[in-house]
């Protein structure tokens, strides 16, 4: 299987998550595809990650510190990158990895040339950022155990990482 698919499918099984409300599933396949952002562009990954960690942190309150935590880092990693776009000459290695230590996610990875979303959003993220930086109700780092979710999402997600549709995600005609 190539790379270019595995990373597709997951993309396309998220947004299916996403349509049926699986919020934990859907963050942790954004955050997943992470790991491919030597293939994808980098900043639209990190926006999609911390976006799908911000509505997982809404709809599941008993994981809400969990959840935020990501998108603290996810976002904040995301602004970074918007910086880096102001610079054609710019390079993934003038970003600090320590972050990220420990994860299947790339250090190296080519920085986007145009922004995946308006100058707007950028500065609406930066302004939350700032202000959840503040906020002690959860760690600005990311948590120290892997993604996890309940077993019955837990064989969902493998299901998807060999590559097949669960039955919960089929379309339906």
């Amino acid at each position: 299987v190539s790379t270019q698919s595995t990373w597709v499918h997951n993309y396309v099984m998220a947004e299916r998550c996403k349509l049926q409300g699986l919020h934990d599933l859907h963050a942790k396949l954004m955050i997943n595809l992470l790991q491919y952002i030597t293939h994808i562009p980098a900043d639209k990954a990190f926006h999609e990650a911390g976006l799908a960690a911000q509505h997982a942190s809404m709809e599941n309150q008993k994981r809400k510190p969990y959840w935020m935590s990501y998108c603290f880092v996810l976002w904040g990693r995301y602004l970074d990158l918007a910086e880096l776009l102001e610079d054609p000459d710019a390079t993934s290695d003038l970003l600090d990895a320590s972050p990220f230590k420990g994860t299947n996610i790339p250090s190296d990875f080519p920085i986007p040339r145009r922004h995946f979303v308006p100058h707007e959003t950028v500065d609406r993220l930066r302004q939350w950022v700032l202000t959840a930086s503040l906020d002690k109700s959860f760690e600005h780092k990311l948590p120290d155990e892997e993604v996890t979710l309940s077993p019955e999402l837990e064989e969902i997600f493998a299901t998807i990482q060999q590559g097949r549709i669960p039955s919960v995600l089929q379309q339906r005609r």
